[in-house]
Order: structure tokens, then sequence, then C-alpha cells
């Protein structure tokens, strides 16, 4: 009897056994799906498959943190903030990375105070965290916190200093401030960095066009229009730097172009500068 009772003991942790094997191997298929799903950009199939996992084990951490990755990219953004936080609890090393992505989702939302608070958070977890910094430079920029925004993008910029998007982040907001021989410098250090940023090449126009120095805005005009035919501020701005040049000539028809283009401001600039020479310029 005694016998009895150990064989089928032992025939019950035998089947246990191969129980717990069979449900292992199915949680790692489905993660694998997930993942693959994820990784394929299939987002919508994603967090369903996701929300499976979760389903089999409410406190896996991966499942959580993709989860809510997916639904922000699908624009599920209140159910992305609700997930994260969720995924908060059960992380201690990546919780720099949650932080990240839930500020993402409020500053989509329009929660810039939200935003400001959770990339701090971020940044308190790992200082160096260049995306944080940025994103909080530009959410600091929105709240009028220039001052703090400057020390973000001279950290950013203590961490790398061959990125052209940062130099052009402060050269842009230098510029936005009217100081624009500290914004040449950045800006002119952005482009450096890429010769076809085409942005840095209009804000650096801008500068120098501000400061009526108008051959050189005029270069960099010409610059942004070669690198991006389709836009019409560049035309505009080209235009304007050549009427200011003595020659209207050449820079209405390229005001005329903006006009065409749907532009506005173009629109007033061509009735101010260039009158009745809109129909010729047309007809050439």
């Amino acid at each position: 009897m005694l016998w009895l009772a150990a064989c089928w003991l032992l025939s019950f942790f035998a089947d246990s056994r191969d129980l717990n094997t069979a449900a292992l191997q199915t949680a790692s298929a489905d993660s694998l799906r997930a993942e693959t799903l994820f990784q394929q950009k299939e987002y919508r199939q994603a967090a369903a498959a996701f929300m499976e996992l979760l389903q089999r084990d409410s406190s896996d951490f991966n499942a959580m943190y993709k989860l809510g990755l997916a639904q922000l990219s699908i624009g599920e953004l209140e159910p992305a903030i609700q997930t994260l936080s969720y995924a908060l609890q059960h992380t201690k090393n990546r919780r720099h990375r949650v932080y990240f992505y839930r500020a993402f989702a409020y500053s989509n939302l329009g929660k810039l105070h939200e935003a400001n608070s959770d990339y701090s958070l971020a940044l308190v977890h790992d200082s160096s965290y260049t995306d944080a910094l940025n994103n909080r430079g530009q959410i600091r920029e929105k709240l009028g916190d220039t001052n703090g925004a400057m020390q973000d993008y001279n950290r950013l910029l203590q961490l790398d200093s061959t990125a052209a998007g940062t130099y052009y982040n402060m050269g842009r907001l230098l510029a936005s401030l009217q100081r624009f021989d500290e914004a040449l410098t950045y800006l002119s250090n952005s482009i450096r960095l890429d010769p076809d940023f085409f942005w840095a090449y209009l804000r650096r126009g801008d500068c120098l066009a501000f400061q009526e120095n108008f051959e050189a805005a005029r270069a960099d005009f010409e610059s942004a229009t070669l690198l991006n035919p389709q836009n019409s501020e560049a035309f505009m701005k080209l235009g304007y730097c050549l009427v200011n040049l003595d020659r209207a000539d050449e820079g209405c028809p390229k005001i005329i172009r903006a006009v065409d283009m749907g532009n506005p401001v173009a629109k007033a600039m061509m009735e101010e500068f260039c009158g009745e020479s809109e129909n010729d310029e047309r007809e050439q």
C-alpha cells in the first residue's frame, strides 16, 4: 500500500512537472509572439497580446511596459499613462524609461507640467539621460522657463558636443530672445555638424536678416530652398532679402512662388514690394 502511494505520488509530481513545462512553453511562445508583433510595429495586435500575458501574470513588468508603449504608439494616451503608472510599481532598474514615456504621453495630451515633472523624475534616476534632457528642455521652453531650457541644452552639449540638433535648439531659443550674436554661434555650429540641416539655415538666415546682413541671410535662405524646395517660408524670405538688396527683379518671383504655395504672409509681402509686377512675373 505504501509502495502504491509512493508510486502515485511520483506519478503526480511527474505529471505536474510535465504540465508546468507545457505551461512555460506556452507562455514563452505567447511572449515571443507579443514581442514579434511589437517589433513589427503591429502595435494594436501587440497590445492585445501583452494584455493576454498580463491576464496570466499581472506582475509581468515587461508585458506592462510594452503594453504602455504599444498604447502610446496607437494614440491611446490615457490608457498608456495608466499602464505605465502601474508598471512603475514593478520595477526599480527601468524607472527612468517608464517616467520618460509617461512624460511623452502627458506632453501629447498638452499636460506640460505633468510632462515636465516626469522628465525630471527620469533624470533623477539617470542624470545623463539625453532624450529626457532634450524633451524637458523643449517642455520648459513651452512653459516659459527659458533659463531651465538653456540649462538642459547646455547639459546636453556637455554630454555630446557633436549633437547638431542641440546646437540648433539652443540657437533657436537665443534667437527668440533676440540674442542674435549668441544664436548665430550655435546655429553655425549646427550647420557645421550637419551641412544639410534645413531648419538651421532658415533660423540663421532669420538672425542675419534681423541684423540687416541681407547678403549673408540671402545665402542661407537660398541654401534652405535647395534643401527643401517645398517650403514657402524659405522662398518668401529669400525674396525679401533680394528686394532689400535692390534686386527686386530676382526677389519678386521668389515671393510670388511662396504665394502660389499658399503662404498668406508672402501675399502681403508681394503686395507691398512687388505691386503690379505680380502678373508679369507669373507670365514669365
